[in-house]
């Protein structure tokens, strides 16, 4: 699979956003997957940017870029927001704007965007489940790994372009707070 993945970050930072897209394509690449990494400073000119202009230039850039390189990969992966114009133009044009994309986020979990909004609602007002989600959230990354997620990153992508994905070694059973399966919806008791 060939991967473009785009992050609206400086390249050379080795956390947050640009750690993720170095580590996710490095695990790509040793399961044999050709991954091209861009960041922030890449397709802007060098000159600086007034703050208010760069989100919407970068993703104009970027939408502009992957068209002109719709060939040279299957799946384009940009994290957000950066990927709101090349979304625009692929739901205009389908592929003949470029191939399919993901669009990443730090921090979300696929499903119900109402469950979403009422959970965010609910965790606002209640510093006791935030610290319970805290706790929860620090004993699950420490079974985190860099492979298993290019393992998912690379599930989620084949979904994109069409193709069923190669199982993923599953993490243990997953539970809400409140006990249940995890069911796509955002469940807080």
């Amino acid at each position: 699979m060939r991967v473009l993945m785009i992050a609206g970050v400086a390249g050379r930072a080795e956390a947050g956003g640009a750690g993720v897209v170095h580590n996710v394509a490095t695990e790509l690449r040793n399961v044999g997957h050709t991954v091209k990494p861009m960041f922030f400073e890449d397709p802007l000119p060098k000159q600086r940017w007034p703050a208010r202009f760069r989100t919407v230039e970068f993703a104009a850039r970027v939408s502009r870029y992957v068209t002109e390189v719709r060939n040279e990969y299957d799946v384009v992966n940009i994290y957000a927001p950066y990927g709101f114009w090349y979304g625009f133009r692929r739901r205009q044009k389908g592929s003949a704007a470029g191939p399919p994309y993901v669009m990443s986020m730090h921090g979300t979990i696929p499903g119900d965007a109402d469950s979403l909004a009422v959970a965010l609602s609910t965790l606002y007002g209640n510093s006791q489940l935030r610290h319970e989600l805290g706790c929860a959230a620090q004993e699950k990354m420490k079974r985190f790994t860099w492979k298993l997620s290019a393992l998912r990153h690379e599930a989620v992508f084949r979904r994109a372009m069409g193709v069923k994905p190669v199982p993923v070694v599953p993490e243990p059973e997953e539970t809400t707070i409140g006990g249940g399966s995890y069911s796509g919806k955002v469940i807080l008791s």
